[in-house]
C-alpha cells in the first residue's frame, strides 16, 4: 500500500468503517510508514478532542445575520445584463395586460363579455352542484 491510498483510509480506519482486509493492510503500512503512523496519531487526537466536545448550538439569530449578509454582498452585473432582465420583465408584464384586456373585451354566445360569460357558467355548475347535493343526486346527474 502506497502513502496515498494509506492516508485516504485513516479517517476510515478510525471510525470503525473499513472492512477487516483494508484495516489489515493499513496497519501493516502504519508499521513501515512513519510519517502515515505520525498522521494518523494526529488525526486519532483530532478525533477524540471532537468527540468529547459534544454537540452545541448554533448561536441565536445566525441564520439571519447570515442573511443579511449576504443579501446585502454588491451584485456585480453589467448593464447589458441589467438591461436584459428589466426586458423581459417588461415583456412579460406587457403580454400579461394585452391577454387580461383582450379577454375582458372579447363577446361570449350572447355577444356581452366573455369574462361576465364564464362568471354566470362557474355560478350555474356551483348552483347545480348545490341542488345535487340537497337532493343526494350524483354530481354528474344533469336534470
Amino acid at each position: 500500500m502506497e502513502c496515498k491510498s494509506a492516508s485516504e483510509l485513516i479517517s476510515q480506519g478510525i471510525d470503525g468503517s473499513l472492512s477487516a482486509d483494508q484495516s489489515a493492510q493499513l496497519e501493516a503500512h502504519l508499521q513501515r510508514c512513519s510519517t502515515c503512523r505520525e498522521l494518523a496519531a494526529a488525526l486519532r487526537v483530532n478525533a477524540s478532542a471532537l468527540a468529547s466536545v459534544g454537540p452545541t448550538q448554533a448561536p441565536p439569530h445566525l441564520a439571519a445575520r447570515a442573511f443579511a449578509r449576504a443579501i446585502s454582498a454588491p451584485v456585480e452585473a453589467s448593464f447589458f445584463e441589467v438591461f436584459a432582465l428589466v426586458a423581459r420583465r417588461a415583456t412579460l408584464a406587457a403580454a400579461v395586460l394585452a391577454s387580461v384586456l383582450w379577454i375582458s373585451t372579447w363577446r361570449g354566445p350572447e355577444g356581452g363579455p366573455l369574462v361576465e360569460h364564464l362568471v354566470e357558467m362557474q355560478m350555474s355548475a356551483q348552483m347545480e352542484q348545490v341542488a345535487a347535493d340537497i337532493l343526494g343526486l350524483p354530481s354528474d346527474v344533469e336534470g
